[in-house]
């Protein structure tokens, strides 16, 4: 996070610790929507998922929102099912191609 929001930190060296994992994971959990979706717009979902469940969402409940721990967890389950449940909604609405 700190090559994100310090200018001067160059881009493009991986941090060993900061391999994705969780990008894929979501992508996988995902793939049933391949074909249905489009690539753009099932990525878009895959990086909104991650924010909204990764470590810098539960600092800031936590630390800022002063949720519990529980209450943190609680929160970012709703969050992405919120961004899924709009997602499979908006694909609903489209008309068929």
């Amino acid at each position: 996070m700190n090559s994100s929001v310090t200018p001067g930190i160059p881009k493009g060296n991986p941090l060993p610790l900061r391999q994705g994992r969780a990008i894929r994971w979501i992508e996988d959990a995902l793939a049933p929507l391949r074909g249905d979706m489009s690539e753009p717009a099932l990525r878009r979902l895959v990086l909104a998922i991650r924010a909204a469940i990764g470590i810098e969402s539960l600092v800031w409940l936590t630390d800022v929102g002063k949720l519990s721990r529980t209450e943190a967890v609680a929160t970012m389950r709703w969050s992405a099912r919120s961004l899924l449940r709009s997602a499979l909604e908006d694909l609903a609405a489209k008309p068929p191609q």
